[in-house]
This record gives structure tokens, C-alpha cells and sequence, in this order.
């Protein structure tokens, strides 16, 4: 009988985020502490901080029972830490995921993982140089009805894909805009949510995007200035094209706090996936058929699965680093396109 692999010691880096958002607290702390494989073993913050933000850490140090500690490099030097959950400022990101490169320490980094590809380059050097385990929080590829859409791609029984059509809105909104609770995310939503679908599409089909067009707005909250929708027009490899819907909506008329969907066409028949379901539909030649999925499975669980796996078994997970790049590249687009009303070559 195989011995258990050893729990692996967290240490959650950083109760920060943009806006009214903390990742930290709705996602990662409550998915590492119900994780088997998982230990954390304590709290730690950027020096640089806000006050308030630091707050944040120790309250949660607190209420987990585990220590806080000041300096943060003596903390991940510990011998029992071996991953970080960094959600520290994204001006400080950099930073932080060097310091872990350094002392050959694992990192799950926040969404998105950077703001600039000059940040994301920097992270891609450092712990591809240090051999470290580096997952962007794109944790939408794990979930059971992705995974079967693109094994279900992958098995050819599309034919030749043709296009994709994807839906990301979440139905949710404060009713009203204050210095706390924005109305919609300080950077736009386009930042907050596109890299969600655009990385799906990219690992479901396996192809990168060349050509961006874009348009986005203030449409449902905040003011004339807030981008809370927009709509990319993209073209992949091999021709094939994509269309993302991405953004905040009304909450009227959607299920479970809006749409999270994909619909893939190819020579050989239509297959519809609902990322908030289990089952697929599959349409062909012949007639319809689901495509189930045997588990349920939540997506952040998932993504912890695979940086255990990635970790114990000191191989390359199949999310890294620079899986952040090509999503974030073609939302620094689109922002751009939509700016500028214009086509955009990646």
C-alpha cells in the first residue's frame, strides 16, 4: 500500500485586491483549508501593504488559528511552507514571487496573476529559472464540463472546428458606487473577467489568438467612465473564430448569478457547454446527445489538485505561468481596440 504524500504547508500571502474583491478570503483560504493535501500554516503580508490590508491578514491569522508573521522572508524560508497563496498588490507581485523563486517555494498567484506582459515576462523568467511550481488562478479549465469539452475536441468528434462562442457575465452589482463598494471593478471588467474565457478557449482548442476587435463600455452600472461590458471579436489559428461576451449584467433573468458558456462549431456538429452544469450537448449529423460528467468537481478544488500533483510528484504542472501571458496579451487588446475602433494584430 502506497504511503499518503506528506501535506504540503501553505502560507497565505496577502488578504489584497482590487476594489471590494479579497480572493484571498472567498477562495483560496477556504479551498486550501478543505484541500486533504493542504496544511496552512500561517499568514504573512507584503511590508508595503496598506494598513487596512494588513488588518485583513492578521484577522484571518486569528480566525484560522495560525501564526502571523511580520517578516515575510523569514516566514517562507520556514522549512514546513511549502507554497505560497500570494494575493498581494499587483505592483508588488514581482516582488513576492521572486522572493518564493529564491527560496525554491511554490506559488498559486491571484487573478490576474499581473497587469503589464513586462510583469508577467519577469515571473515567467524567474521561476522558470528556479524550477519552481508557478498556477495563475485560471481555475475555469478545471471544471468538469471543460474537461470533457476539450477531450470531446480532442477526440475529433467536431470534425474541423469552425468557431467559438463564449459567454462570461456574472448577473451581480452593488446598487450604488462608494470609495469601498464600487459598482464594478476599479481596472474594468474586461481585466477582471476576459482572461477567464479567452484562456478557457485556448486550452480547449489548443490555439492562440492573432487578430483582436473589441468594443466595451458602462452599460448596466457605475457611471459613463465604468467599463462594465464589452464583446471581443477574435480570430485563432488556422482561422478559426471566436467571439467572447465578458462582463457584469443585470441580475434579471439568469440562473445562478449569470451565463458561463461555450458554444463550439465544427464541420461535423454544434456542442454546447454550460460551465455551471455538468452536461454538454453534443449536436451531430444523426441527432443529440449528452456529453455528461461523472464528477462534480469545484474548480478551485481542482486547481489544487493539480499543483499537489505538480509539487509531489516535482514535475510540471499543466497550468503555469506563462499560460498567464497569451490572456493577458489579448485583453491589454481588445481595451485597445475598443479605444481605438481598429483591428489588432498579436
Amino acid at each position: 500500500m502506497t504511503a499518503p504524500a506528506k501535506p504540503l504547508g501553505v502560507l497565505l500571502v496577502g488578504y489584497d485586491g482590487a476594489g471590494i474583491q479579497n480572493h484571498q478570503f472567498d477562495m483560496y483560504e477556504p479551498s486550501f483549508v478543505g484541500h486533504p493535501v493542504f496544511s496552512v500554516v500561517g499568514v504573512t503580508d507584503d511590508p508595503f501593504a496598506q494598513s487596512s490590508r494588513t488588518a485583513r491578514s492578521r484577522d484571518a491569522a486569528q480566525r484560522l488559528g495560525v501564526p502571523y508573521f511580520e517578516d515575510i522572508e523569514a516566514a517562507i524560508q520556514l522549512p514546513y511552507v511549502d507554497v505560497l497563496s500570494v494575493c498581494v498588490a499587483f505592483e508588488r507581485r514581482v516582488a513576492v514571487i521572486e522572493l518564493a523563486a529564491s527560496h525554491h517555494k511554490h506559488v498559486l498567484v491571484d487573478k490576474p496573476m499581473a497587469l503589464t506582459l513586462e510583469d508577467v515576462d519577469r515571473i515567467i523568467e524567474v521561476t522558470g529559472e528556479s524550477g519552481i511550481v508557478c498556477v495563475p488562478a485560471h481555475h475555469h479549465r478545471f471544471k468538469d464540463s471543460i474537461r470533457d469539452a476539450t477531450r470531446t475536441l480532442a477526440e475529433g468528434r467536431l470534425g474541423t472546428l469552425r468557431a467559438v462562442h463564449a459567454d462570461f457575465l456574472v448577473a451581480r452589482g452593488a446598487t450604488r458606487a462608494t470609495s469601498d463598494d464600487p459598482t464594478v471593478w476599479p481596472l474594468g471588467e474586461l481585466m477582471n473577467f476576459a482572461l477567464y474565457p479567452i484562456d478557457t478557449i485556448r486550452h480547449m482548442t489548443g490555439l492562440e489568438v492573432e487578430r483582436v476587435h473589441a468594443t466595451r463600455g458602462g452599460f448596466f452600472y457605475g457611471g459613463p467612465d465604468d467599463e462594465d461590458f464589452g464583446v471581443l471579436t477574435l480570430t485563432l489559428e488556422d482561422g478559426v473564430i471566436a467571439t467572447v461576451s465578458v462582463g457584469r449584467v443585470p441580475l434579471t433573468g439568469h440562473l445562478a448569478g449569470g451565463e458561463h458558456r461555450y458554444r463550439l462549431v465544427g464541420s461535423a456538429g454544434l456542442l454546447l457547454v454550460d460551465a455551471q452544469e455538468t452536461i454538454g450537448v453534443l449536436h451531430g449529423r444523426d441527432r443529440a446527445r449528452r456529453v455528461p460528467s461523472a464528477v462534480v468537481t469545484n474548480s478551485v478544488m481542482g486547481l489544487l489538485d493539480e499543483i499537489a500533483r505538480a509539487v509531489h510528484s516535482a514535475s510540471v504542472a499543466v497550468l503555469g505561468a506563462v499560460d498567464a501571458r497569451s490572456p493577458l496579451a489579448v485583453t491589454l487588446a481588445a481595451r485597445q481596440s475598443a479605444d481605438s475602433g481598429t483591428v489588432l494584430d498579436l
